[in-house]
């Protein structure tokens, strides 16, 4: 039987578990399995770069993120491994006004009754009181706020200093934005990113919807890099193991 992270609990501080679970609510510790999982594989691999999300809301899974993501290594039994994510920067990226109205295709197909204009609107003020109360270290995080067609650029990648995506965490519903914040990390992808979709399996796993689409028509984009799918976990999310082929390498540079 496959253990959970509450199978381990000498690993966790329980305060900052507590209020990671009281952000997160249902499905807490589907979610949190999802994330203990993806960085252990992580540590396991010594797979450096930073964390992506894109779709924060009020913070709870970037929360969760943060706490699996700053543990030491140790506590994953992977105290044998370089420290490659000891220096992690964590990545938010949200409008902070709920989400987009549905346009271009998202407007075509029947989504799920909850993905509409103005859902799960928050701010980047509470989002930080969240992460403030687990005492988090805001020099290892950068919150930016925006709808993603200003801000999810090649430039504004190159000012942040984005080099290396080893996790991605893709929780923005809608087709049309989940297409943007792929486009995205495309060339910063490494061997053995992690892409993680929180509602890969919303619209009663439509393909020809939201995340679901999104990454499908991704990967005919891109068909040279491997794409492995990792774990099931939560209700509707799914996480995948992405590969780039060698020459992706080299486009990368120019970024």
């Amino acid at each position: 039987m496959t253990k959970t992270p509450f199978d381990y609990p000498y690993m966790f501080n329980k305060n900052n578990l507590d209020h990671m679970f009281d952000l997160m609510g249902g499905n807490r510790e589907h979610i949190a399995e999802g994330f203990f999982w993806s960085f252990r594989y992580l540590w396991t691999g010594s797979i450096e770069g930073d964390y992506l999300e894109f779709g924060v809301a009020n913070g709870r899974t970037f929360a969760n993120a943060y706490v699996f993501g700053t543990y030491p290594k140790e506590k994953y039994g992977c105290g044998k491994f370089p420290d490659v994510l000891a220096y992690m920067h964590f990545y938010g990226f949200d409008s902070f006004e709920g989400l987009p109205e549905p346009h271009g295709h998202d407007a075509e197909v029947e989504l799920q009754s909850d993905f509409v204009q103005g859902a799960y609107n928050s701010s980047v003020v509470e989002v930080k009181a969240n992460m403030a109360e687990l005492k988090a270290d805001f020099d290892r995080i950068t919150l930016v706020e925006g709808w993603y067609e200003d801000t999810l650029t090649d430039e504004n990648r190159a000012e942040l200093g984005i080099e290396k995506a080893a996790l991605v965490h893709v929780d923005c519903d809608l087709y049309e934005s989940a297409v943007l914040a792929l486009d995205f990390v495309t060339p910063i992808l490494v061997p053995g990113s992690i892409i993680m979709f929180d509602d890969y399996l919303c619209n009663n796993a439509n393909p020809n919807a939201g995340e679901r689409k999104a990454f499908s028509d991704w990967q005919k984009k891109n068909p040279r890099f491997d794409v492995f799918e990792y774990r099931k976990y939560s209700t509707h999310a799914v996480s995948f193991i992405v590969n780039p082929p060698e020459e992706h390498f080299k486009i990368s540079k120019i970024f």
